[in-house]
């Protein structure tokens, strides 16, 4: 069976890198130092609380001491893996929705999820205990987001088909503002019509986030202005 998209996450741990599968289900351990390969096979269904899902990884991670956390396709199963031992324990986080998760995030003892029915799920750590509440900053919920940003003093979102940016300050958490600026109109890419961002990246007091259209901006955190870096890349020449 020809596959295209073997894998979908890749991340460093100490001398180590770990590739997680997509349309493999698998974990490829490469160590850097002697360039030894270890593949961890895992079961093409996992379930948990009677929730089937495909083994395929996708969206944000989050790296917690020696874990990382990961998101399944379809599933509201977290994947949590060890570095040090290899194994692996599933967690059911129950939205009432069920449908899986757009987005994870880290937040000081907490992962911040968001689903695609215009929720935000805090799930917390220290006693596997979660919370719901809304954010309304989509015209179509369904569409789910590409990115939450949380910052010392805000939490940016990013719509993922949707081409939206708004924020909210920790100090007046019930006011959610957009930011204002003009996506081009010029879509270069593919998949310009549907995923709005190729990638958003936070940096200290910046975002940096490229349009489908082909250009890097950069949001400046403090003022909530967007600027363009001048890098813009046609993929049609």
């Amino acid at each position: 069976i020809k596959l295209k998209n073997k894998f979908t996450r890749i991340v460093s741990y100490k001398d180590k890198l770990f590739i997680f599968g997509y349309e493999l289900p698998m974990i490829v351990q490469y160590d850097i130092s002697n360039h030894k390969i270890i593949k961890y096979s895992l079961d093409e269904n996992l379930c948990c609380k009677g929730k089937k899902s495909k083994t395929m990884f996708v969206g944000n991670c989050c790296i917690v001491d020696n874990r990382i956390y990961l998101l399944i396709k379809n599933s509201n199963i977290i994947f949590q893996y060890n570095f040090d031992e290899g194994d692996y324990i599933l967690h059911y986080i129950d939205d009432g929705v069920d449908n899986g998760f757009a987005t994870m995030t880290y937040d000081t003892g907490d992962i911040i999820l968001s689903n695609y029915a215009g929720n935000e799920i805090t799930w917390h750590l220290n006693n596997d205990s979660i919370e719901i509440g809304k954010i309304e900053v989509l015209d179509d919920i369904t569409q789910g987001l590409a990115e939450i940003i949380i910052t010392k003093n805000s939490r940016i979102y990013f719509g993922a088909m949707e081409q939206i940016i708004c924020y909210k300050k920790n100090n007046t958490p019930d006011i959610i503002e957009k930011v204002e600026y003009c996506y081009p109109i010029y879509a270069f890419h593919s998949y310009a019509e549907a995923w709005k961002y190729g990638f958003i990246k936070y940096i200290k007091d910046k975002i940096y986030f490229q349009e489908r259209g082909g250009e890097l901006c950069i949001l400046d955190i403090p003022t909530m202005k967007i600027q363009r870096a001048g890098i813009f890349y046609n993929d049609n020449l």
